[in-house]
């Protein structure tokens, strides 16, 4: 089962179609060098070559989405203001993995991996977990970064998946990541 094409079945025509559209990050006003994205709440810096994927639809709580080949992509980022699925990002990351294990769109052979505590300014609570699968034979590696505040019962995530991640791409993602509940 290709689990890109079941994590992302309702973007990969959107990729096609907006392929010559494609253009660069939304920088923060005022800082010329920065390549920020990410959703109202929880941004970070693109990697190198990703582009936001303009007419994505959301999907399972994901409102926006990344990508370094349209047609052809070996990474897929995902980001949320809010999964939906709980209050805080620990018990989602629970509900997430499990939804994940019992035939979600990460394929059979979904492997959870480790999950560490993340530490994000304005976070009560903030999870990290790396898991992998496979796609065509190939191993498909993917990281869930989910923060939340008590206050705004709402967890923000960014979810990085493909063949072509990186531990360098996530780490450069958690390091610039900002929370603004």
């Amino acid at each position: 089962m290709n689990v890109l094409k079941r994590v992302i079945p309702l973007v990969t025509t959107v990729f096609l179609v907006s392929a010559c559209g494609l253009g660069g990050g939304e920088g923060q006003p005022g800082d010329d060098n920065s390549n920020r994205s990410g959703a109202s709440t929880i941004t970070f810096e693109l990697p190198d070559g990703v582009s936001e994927v303009p007419d994505y639809e959301p999907t399972d709580g994901w409102t926006k989405s990344f990508t370094d080949n349209p047609s052809d992509p070996k990474v897929v980022i995902r980001v949320s203001d809010d999964l939906g699925r709980t209050a805080e990002a620990d018990s989602t990351l629970g509900v997430i993995q499990t939804e994940a294990m019992f035939g979600g769109p990460y394929g059979e052979d979904f492997s959870s991996e480790k999950v560490s505590k993340l530490e994000v300014k304005n976070a009560d609570v903030g999870v990290e977990a790396s898991f992998t699968t496979t796609q065509e034979e190939a191993t498909v590696n993917g990281t869930w970064m989910f923060v939340s505040n008590r206050k705004s019962e709402k967890v923000a995530g960014v979810e990085i998946i493909g063949t072509g991640v990186s531990p360098a791409m996530v780490n450069g993602i958690r390091d610039s990541l900002e929370y603004t509940p």
